[in-house]
């Protein structure tokens, strides 16, 4: 076997041995993958392999024992709706195979064509459209969500809007009120303003090229312009501590400066009444730099802390109720995964927060 090449995990579901033995000789003689392979010849077998199993692909023969094809059919088209599927025909099974892609099924490749040559294509072409339909169906899950978001945040400040000059225009012999009525008008045009830079910023960050402007910076003097530029960094309850600023990493200052900035601001607008304590650390390992931002905030509901780097999710049961748009923790986790680390979160309820993640090193 070349351990060089990509190896896939393969289920086989055929109770022909002859055709078991077929397609195990054409999926060790090509060569464009390396294979570890499983057999099975029942839907029970199948079930009890997908169990304890972790498959890239699987070939699926509908004529198997105590399961009519139909019935094989939706079995698998329910219970493995993740796991790319080729369904094997034999000739004249056009129907079935028309329903099986109608079910959401890959592709189909009747027995009499199983070669060393179409054995490889149709597999690897049914996993890239696997692929494909997935993220499409996640792109059009973000799109029902950024609809749902819009219709219902963006409408309200417009409201408030709307209210605020009707009011100053019906009480314009009233100076005091039409000074409040245009604060309100003012304050909820900012806060739309925020919401669509926050929506633009998310939208233009996945273009091919959003990290061509990469170079080597330290963290310590991007910690200090943070803490000198940001005014929610100059509260007379909080102590901010720094430690590990002398590491030097690589990738968009720009871009890490958002994500530090977003983690803090989360520290101060999540703080609890007693003074409110925060650590930014950088620390070096092998071939990274990893920065945490820790506090002594409410803390993150178990619940939530899964969710909360979702597109416009919002935790609702924190003790301290503050608004959010739910956009900056989702840009932050893209601007680390673009850089090559993960975005993690630990926390405890009335103990607090840390975020890390890591950087390369320079």
């Amino acid at each position: 076997m070349n351990e060089s090449l990509e190896e896939l995990r393969l289920l086989v579901v055929e109770d022909n041995e002859d055709h078991q033995e077929l397609i195990r000789r054409c999926l060790h003689r090509q060569s464009e993958f390396a294979v570890t392979d499983a057999y099975a010849d029942s839907v029970e077998e199948a079930d009890a392999q997908l169990e304890k199993g972790d498959f890239d692909a699987m070939f699926l023969d509908l004529s198997l024992p105590k399961s009519r094809p139909e019935e094989t059919l939706e079995h698998f088209a329910e219970g493995c709706s993740d796991l790319p599927t080729i369904i094997l025909t034999s000739l004249g099974d056009d129907e079935l195979a028309d329903k099986a892609l109608s079910l959401g099924y890959q592709d189909f490749l009747e027995k009499t064509d199983i070669d060393i040559r179409s054995i490889p294509r149709v597999l690897l072409n049914s996993i890239r459209r696997k692929d494909t339909m997935q993220t499409l169906m996640k792109e059009n899950a973000a799109l029902r969500a950024f609809s749902h978001f819009i219709a219902h945040e963006i409408r309200n400040p417009l409201q408030a809007i709307s209210n605020a000059l009707y009011i100053a225009d019906a009480q314009a012999e009233h100076a005091e009120k039409v000074k409040k009525a245009c604060a309100l008008g003012s304050q909820s045009a900012e806060l739309l303003s925020a919401l669509v830079k926050e929506l633009l910023q998310f939208a233009e960050f996945d273009a091919a090229d959003s990290l061509t402007q990469t170079e080597v910076f330290s963290i310590g003097p991007l910690l200090e312009e943070i803490l000198r530029d940001e005014p929610f960094c100059h509260l007379d309850d909080e102590v901010i501590t720094v430690r590990g600023g002398t590491r030097k990493v690589q990738g968009s200052r720009l871009q890490i400066r958002q994500v530090i900035t977003n983690l803090l601001s989360n520290a101060v607008k999540y703080a609890r009444v007693e003074p409110l304590r925060i650590i930014l650390e950088a620390r070096k390992t092998n071939d990274s730099v990893k920065i945490s931002v820790s506090d002594n905030g409410v803390g993150i509901p178990m619940k939530d802390q899964l969710k909360i780097f979702s597109l416009f999710y919002r935790a609702d049961e924190t003790s301290v109720k503050k608004e959010g748009s739910g956009i900056g923790l989702a840009f932050c986790r893209q601007i680390v995964e673009r850089h090559g680390g993960h975005l993690k979160v630990e926390s405890k309820e009335g103990q607090g927060t840390r975020f890390r993640f890591s950087l390369p090193s320079a």
